[in-house]
């Protein structure tokens, strides 16, 4: 069994969910779909609103521990990919740190859970989820769109993500080295030059313009006094662009 070869759920509680479960049994990597979620679960544990008819997909990874902070952004470039290279969307764009963008809105978010122990990188569960006939109107705390609202057209989720998946697959297992896939990352950042306001875990808040990300995946914030502070996405709760 391969990334490609997707073992498919009617409904479950969340897909990242089950691939945690699938971890106590398989040492292979896998891909876990679902037609929906229970429990979809978005960034800082906020609630991922999951309707059928959109794409929810997890993979059970086992990364070089070196390489296990680009895994979010071969998760977005993926998307990215499959949305300019299969559908020639215009205006894609990735919103720092987890999101995907089209014409300013949010048609994509991934997740990343690395699981440790004895401070030894175990495995990795990346979660993707793709709005695609996304349409009504959601308690969503951001602008969001989805393949129908820009196309007009509906579309088979299963075929979506069979392929959703060849970009990550051809990402992950690539010869590409860290720097590649950090300088392709970065190179599709809009949050860079921009003035935003974060919330911290907390309970800060912060002012500023984004001077750019480092090769962490950090972002290199010029306060509104002129400091420079570098700020790790999981101490931060919301960005928002002013």
């Amino acid at each position: 069994m391969t990334l490609k070869d997707i073992i498919w759920f009617e409904s479950c509680d969340s897909t990242m969910d089950v691939c945690h479960r699938f971890s106590d049994i398989t040492k292979k990597e896998i891909s876990i779909g679902a037609l929906s979620q229970l429990k979809g679960r978005g960034t800082k544990n906020r609630l991922w609103v999951s309707p059928k008819g959109n794409v929810f997909l997890s993979f059970l990874l086992h990364p070089d521990p070196l390489k296990v902070h680009i895994i979010h952004m071969l998760g977005t470039l993926a998307i990215y990919e499959f949305l300019s290279q299969s559908f020639h969307f215009e205006k894609i764009s990735l919103k720092w740190p987890n999101d995907v963008m089209v014409q300013g809105k949010k048609i994509s978010g991934v997740l990343q859970e690395n699981i440790y122990q004895n401070q030894n990188l175990t495995y990795t569960v990346l979660g993707i989820g793709l709005n695609v006939n996304l349409e009504g109107i959601y308690d969503i705390n951001t602008e969001y769109t989805s393949m129908k609202i820009i196309t007009g057209k509906s579309y088979n989720v299963k075929n979506i993500a069979s392929k959703v998946i060849p970009y990550f697959d051809n990402l992950y297992y690539s010869s590409k080295t860290t720097n590649e896939i950090v300088s392709l990352w970065k190179n599709k950042i809009d949050t860079i030059g921009k003035d935003v306001f974060l919330e911290m875990k907390d309970n800060k808040r912060l002012n500023g313009k984004v001077k750019g990300v480092n090769d962490e995946g950090d972002l290199l914030l010029v306060k509104t006094d002129k400091t420079q502070l570098t700020v790790k996405s999981g101490l931060v709760t919301k960005l928002i662009i002013n």
